[in-house]
């Protein structure tokens, strides 16, 4: 997730999955309440972890992207969303987040 974000900018959640999947199979995704297929949330900490200070989400169009100088501070580049830390401990889950 971390390479692609680094190569072009920014990460689509679609994109991010469909990858993992490839590479790691469904154990890192799962269908969630409505229906979609999502990123299991250990790797999304891990992720947030990697990148808290330098990426924002962008909710309208599910993706992650690049801080910038235009963007305010925070987790949403449209709505600031504090989030706390989480102790790291992922395990072998850092391959996930790496690529």
């Amino acid at each position: 997730m971390l390479d692609e974000l680094e190569k072009t900018g920014q990460l689509y959640q679609w994109e991010a999955i469909l990858e993992i999947q490839s590479r790691f199979g469904d154990d890192f995704t799962y269908l969630n309440e409505s229906g979609n297929f999502a990123i299991d949330r250990r790797v999304l900490r891990a992720f947030r972890n990697l990148t808290e200070d330098d990426v924002v989400w962008r909710r309208t169009e599910c993706c992650w992207a690049r801080s910038g100088p235009q963007v305010p501070p925070g987790r949403q580049a449209a709505h600031k969303n504090k989030v706390s830390k989480a102790a790291q401990s992922e395990g072998d889950r850092s391959g996930i987040v790496d690529w």
